[in-house]
């Protein structure tokens, strides 16, 4: 493996966090290797919720839907 492949930082967990984090990261110029045991999406209720407020911080990570 070339030092330019290693990651600098991995984050363990594609999830709503995890994906949100590996994205803020890579926007701020850092190598992430996301991991994910999972090889499929199952859409399941587990308390996962982003408060109205939350939106601008959404929108300046680049995951904005509007």
């Amino acid at each position: 493996m070339a030092s330019n492949d290693v990651p600098d930082v991995a984050v363990v967990g594609a999830g709503i966090g995890g994906s949100a984090l590996a994205a803020a990261l890579s926007i701020q110029g850092l190598r992430v290797a996301l991991l994910e045991r999972d090889l499929s999406y199952v859409d399941r209720v587990r308390g996962e919720f982003m408060a109205p407020w939350g939106s601008p911080s959404c929108a300046g990570w680049g995951c904005s839907t509007r």
